[in-house]
């Protein structure tokens, strides 16, 4: 008796079965990146006036460089 889910040879199927997407599947993707790509858009500006307050309160309240920076020596001695 032999199991549904196998089966005796690869030449049954087609090889480029999985490198096939519908065209509903092609439209669903183009739409869902345009929504990303738009709410993202949309989120920035929105949220731009909050990420300028955290910088200037950061420059203000934070001793220093925003960025730091270190050299670091390696295993073998490089830096």
């Amino acid at each position: 008796m032999q199991n549904e889910a196998s089966f005796n040879s690869t030449r049954e199927y087609d090889p480029n079965a999985l490198l096939r997407v519908s065209e509903s599947r092609v439209a669903y993707y183009t739409v869902k990146r345009i929504i990303d790509f738009g709410l993202a858009f949309i989120l920035l500006i929105l949220l731009f006036p909050v990420m300028l307050l955290t910088a200037i309160a950061n420059l203000i309240y934070s001793p220093g460089l925003i960025f730091f920076k270190q050299e670091r020596v390696g295993v073998t001695g490089v830096h």
